[in-house]
């Protein structure tokens, strides 16, 4: 059976061979860009970053069932996360306002995991304002369980889509893998946690990770 450092290095060796292909694509287009032109070029290069970004989700998938558990100050995490939105987002039309109870008890958790489930669900929600307006990021703390809230102003979530919304390879974006939000439930969940949603067609959606003290 395999280990989860086999399937770390199968996926390594995997990336390594798409970024080739990716540069040798580059170089020819560098060199001859009548291939621009030509009629499934752009077919060709839309289907490499889907290849890239699904076997990036996928080895992401995969090690999540695996992972080191230590306790992690979340007001740390929450807040260094915050400043990495505003670095990544600096340049656009989208807020970050948050609102994070202070002295939060700790929790057990691959804080490398936990952070990326938490950027996932930005991303998302950046994504679904069409890369402009307000997210919310709110923590705090109750009846042992710690709740981490993320608020967006976007459309929200087409109702005949909610029932499909973790189920892995269903998308609704154009380039989606249908993987994003499937991980980030499986991230959450192998952290004892759990992860909903509430949307509002029109006005918005929350998600919401609720994990154990």
């Amino acid at each position: 059976m395999l280990t989860n450092e086999d399937y770390a290095k199968a996926f390594h060796e995997i990336k390594n061979s798409i970024a080739i292909v990716n540069s040798s694509i580059q170089l020819l287009e560098s060199q001859h860009p009548e291939l621009g032109d030509y009629e499934y070029w752009k077919d060709s290069i839309e289907a490499l970053n889907y290849l890239k970004q699904m076997v990036q989700e996928l080895s992401q998938a995969k090690l999540t069932s695996d992972f080191p558990m230590r306790p992690v100050n979340l007001n740390t995490l929450l807040n260094s996360l915050i400043l990495s939105i505003h670095s990544l987002y600096f340049n656009c039309e989208f807020q970050c306002k948050h609102d994070i109870e202070p002295d939060l008890p700790p929790v057990m958790a691959d804080s490398l995991r936990l952070n990326q489930a938490i950027m996932n669900l930005v991303k998302n929600a950046y994504e679904a304002m069409e890369c402009s307006g307000c997210v919310e990021i709110n923590a705090y703390c109750r009846n042992d369980k710690i709740h981490i809230d993320i608020i967006d102003s976007g459309g929200g979530i087409d109702p005949e889509y909610e029932k499909h919304l973790f189920t892995p390879f269903f998308t609704s974006k154009a380039n989606g893998t249908g993987l994003g939000l499937a991980i980030t439930k499986q991230i959450i969940e192998n952290h004892n946690g759990s992860l909903d949603f509430v949307s509002c067609p029109g006005s918005g959606c929350t998600f919401s990770i609720l994990l154990p003290v």
